[in-house]
């Protein structure tokens, strides 16, 4: 496993881990139990922030991947993930900045509504990322 690959690599299980994480904020939030919600999401976030450091990296050393070994069928699921992943990646990302403000501000309220709006944006950015790791590097 070269360099690129072992990045792709860290920038999926930080991924994972960071929707996990996310995941698990929700189901405490929905017991009512703020302070481990609270503790989770702002795990999730800041391992989404650490994501950052290995995929620029990434980019700036090798560029934007390229999918070059699927045809028919599986070609198509690709462009679909990739397509619909960068833009939701890129909208997710204020999205959840927003919602996390708005939580340590105490404004219920208006972190409820945006949440509402964020959080399965942000699981799918993360879920169709990892996707599109298996699909350019696994498979």
């Amino acid at each position: 496993m070269g360099l690129r690959e072992g990045l792709a690599l860290v920038n999926a299980l930080l991924t994972a881990v960071s929707i996990g994480c996310a995941m698990k904020g929700r189901a405490e939030i929905r017991k009512k139990n703020v302070a481990a919600h609270k503790r989770w999401m702002i795990a999730a976030f800041v391992l989404a922030a650490v994501f950052l450091v290995p995929f620029v990296t990434r980019i700036v050393l090798y560029g934007v991947a390229t999918y070059t070994t699927g045809h028919g069928f599986v070609r198509v699921i690709y462009l679909l993930f990739a397509g619909s992943h960068d833009a939701i990646a890129v909208i997710s990302i204020p999205l959840v900045i927003v919602s996390l403000v708005l939580g340590l501000k105490r404004r219920w309220m208006l972190h409820k509504m945006i949440v509402e709006v964020a959080y399965p944006v942000w699981v799918y950015s993360a879920l169709s990322g990892i996707a599109l790791y298996f699909l350019l590097y696994v498979f």
